[in-house]
Formats: C-alpha cells, sequence, structure tokens
C-alpha cells in the first residue's frame, strides 16, 4: 500500500497518534542504532534499552496524544463559546 492511500484510510486520530509517535521516536535520537551506541559505548546505550525495557515510550506516547486531544477539546470549546457568544450579541 502506497503511503498516500495509507494516510487516506488513516482516521484524523489515526494520523494525529502516528504524528506524535514519529515525533516521540525522534527525540534526542542521535541518528544512529542501538547497535553501533553499544559499540562506541555511548553514554545513550543504556539509557535506551531502559527506555525500551520500560515502555517508557509508549507510556510517553499516550500521555501526549491525551494531552493534545484535552488542548484540542479546550481550543474547540472555547472557539465553540466565542461564536455563540458573537451571535448571542448580534441578534440582541
Amino acid at each position: 500500500m502506497c503511503a498516500v492511500k495509507l494516510v487516506e484510510s488513516m482516521t484524523p486520530i489515526e494520523r494525529l497518534a502516528s504524528l506524535l509517535a514519529a515525533i516521540c521516536h525522534d527525540l534526542d535520537h542521535p541518528g544512529t542504532n542501538q547497535s553501533f551506541l553499544i559499540a562506541t559505548s555511548n553514554p545513550l546505550a543504556p539509557l535506551y534499552q531502559v527506555f525500551i525495557a520500560c515502555g517508557i515510550f509508549t507510556e510517553m506516547l499516550y500521555f501526549l496524544i491525551q494531552f493534545m486531544l484535552n488542548v484540542c477539546i479546550h481550543v474547540l470549546r472555547t472557539v465553540t463559546r466565542a461564536g455563540v457568544n458573537a451571535s448571542d450579541a448580534e441578534a440582541a
């Protein structure tokens, strides 16, 4: 399946989740794989092993999605209320 068809088949929340997953995956990413980090004794190597073992990225993504959804809901409510208040003021 080509990327365009894949994106078109996704719901808006799936698109948002995919974007956030990509962002979270690349946070503080040095551009190398785990084997290279271990071979070069990079101080990030044990850190990433712990993150992967604990599933911290999954948890971080879950809470980030929850936060973003709450922000979106807040913005939608604020915009809706402002629109209703503006239309009420015009009607009066």
